[in-house]
């Protein structure tokens, strides 16, 4: 959009440069309810955000209030802190009703799955999970080939349901009854209109567990607005100091906040099912994503209030260490990273790099000379890197106690030996993609991982979830598919 009422002869100006940045934002997410829209925070405007505290703003039907105390040895089995050899996988038994779409609810939903618990992720043919067409050639069978789609929702049952029919509603209540927790990430009040709203799913299971992830949560001034992961980091200050001095915001080229997400919402999910462990009261959990994006910046922020910095966007270097940055190697596309937090590891630089002037240099004598001359510096450390081979490089800095890595592609990480050695990487086969390189859980206990088992394909698992788990008849089942409630063949490529 461009501005209509400008001098002749100028060429238009852009429609947002307009507009003041909350009016541009509300008025493009009050027009369109497809488009998402934020402003880049810097860290002193993330405190008076509109939407960071609502009134009334509750996390939990109930709140809990809790203090520190050292971790039990198990979070949901054990009523004490004991030593315990914990069995892998240490969820089992736990069943989750997962209607979440996209990256970040399905980043919880895996990481609960990787620890054993047993995930039953709703799609349906009609409309199925939003990262299934990303970044997938066109053509039969696409919708299968997504690595966000597969990656995310690996170790999971997948079945279809139509819950805008009434009978895919009434299936979803029945899951629901069987299960120990829902959680969904739709828009606000999409959950209420499919009927499937908090007090229906208590009437169902009246101990259940909910854990809404709505990006600007279920209340608040903009709990109607839609959100994803960029708009959400952008609001939360992550991606305004993010970037080169000088330039404009920048967006990492990765899943960006929805990991962190995953993480956090994990614990919201364990929080409340030892909450309902206790008092056998099942919870909603209101998780607003702006609110878990914007804790990434609590040290910024407490700076910002406590001594009036505002951090500033400053590329790959550090407030504290100098030299901190990224080098080229000698191979084309190949780079390292180097971190000197002090005088002495700058001299054991010098000593590899067999460079004594540096170290002798009264430019480069202190950590904050460094810092003020560090084009200078980096300039003369690049030169020496890029006569380099970059596992050589590193391995030399690292015998000298210097930080240092090799900085991977996607491809090259697959072929780390510490990767490797750690049991990270591993093959997975699965139908129509076959057998495809992937990382396996995280966690582990004592060194054990559990095999990771591949994302499931459209509606794989429907005999099983509504047959043996449901106990619904082969006739039953067999409607069901004729009448397009459930099935196995996407009806629509659109998300």
């Amino acid at each position: 959009m461009t501005d209509q009422n400008h001098p002749p002869g100028r060429p238009p100006r852009p429609w947002v440069s307009t507009r003041r940045r909350y009016s541009a934002m509300s008025l493009v997410t009050r027009k369109t309810s497809c488009v998402d829209c934020a402003k880049a925070e810097s860290y002193d405007e993330t405190e008076g955000c509109r939407q960071s505290r609502p009134e009334g703003r509750a996390h939990l039907a109930r709140r809990c209030s809790g203090r520190s105390r050292p971790s039990p040895a198990f979070i949901l089995h054990a009523h004490e802190s004991k030593e315990q050899q914990l069995p892998l996988p240490i969820l089992n038994g736990l069943r989750i009703l997962d209607l979440t779409h996209f990256l970040a609810g399905p980043a919880v939903t895996r990481l609960i799955a990787d620890l054993g618990a047993e995930i039953i992720k709703v799609e349906s043919i009609q409309h199925f999970d939003g990262s299934r067409p990303m970044n997938t050639p066109p053509g039969p069978g696409s919708h299968e080939l997504s690595a966000a789609y597969n990656f995310f929702n690996a170790n999971k049952q997948g079945i279809t349901l139509d819950l805008k029919n009434a009978r895919g509603v009434a299936l979803a209540l029945e899951l629901a009854s069987v299960c120990d927790a829902v959680i969904e990430n739709f828009p606000t009040g999409t959950i209420d209109r499919l009927g499937l709203d908090a007090a229906t799913l208590r009437r169902a299971n009246p101990s259940i567990v909910i854990i809404s992830m709505a990006g600007y949560g279920q209340v608040g001034p903009w709990s109607q607005y839609p959100s994803f992961a960029t708009t959400l980091a952008m609001l939360g200050g992550a991606y305004g100091m993010t970037g080169r001095p000088g330039s404009q915001p920048t967006t990492p080229n990765v899943g960006g906040v929805d990991p962190m997400n995953g993480v956090l919402g994990a614990n919201a999910l364990m929080m409340a099912l030892m909450r309902r462990r206790r008092t056998g009261h099942g919870v909603h959990i209101d998780y607003a994503q702006l609110e878990a994006t914007t804790s990434l910046l609590g040290e910024a922020v407490a700076d910002s209030s406590v001594n009036r910095r505002v951090a500033q966007r400053r590329g790959n270097h550090h407030p504290v260490a100098a030299p901190h940055g990224i080098y080229p190697c000698r191979e084309e596309e190949s780079w390292i990273s180097i971190a000197v937090f002090d005088d002495a590891q700058f001299r054991s630089l010098c000593d590899v790099m067999d460079r004594p002037d540096l170290a002798a240099d009264p430019r480069f004598d202190s950590p904050a000379s460094r810092r003020d001359n560090i084009p200078e510096l980096d300039e003369s450390i690049a030169e020496w890197t890029r006569e380099q081979e970059q596992y050589d490089v590193v391995s030399q800095l690292q015998t000298r106690g210097i930080a240092s890595g090799v900085v991977h592609s996607s491809k090259s990480i697959w072929h780390d030996p510490h990767l490797q050695s750690l049991g990270m990487i591993e093959e997975v086969e699965r139908p129509i993609s076959g057998k495809k390189g992937n990382m396996r859980p995280e966690l582990g206990l004592s060194g054990e991982r559990s095999p990771t088992r591949p994302a499931p394909t459209l509606g794989q698992h429907n005999k099983w979830a509504f047959g043996e788990l449901l106990a619904h008849s082969t006739d039953e089942i067999e409607a069901l598919e004729r009448d397009q409630v459930i099935g196995t063949d996407p009806l629509t490529t659109r998300v």
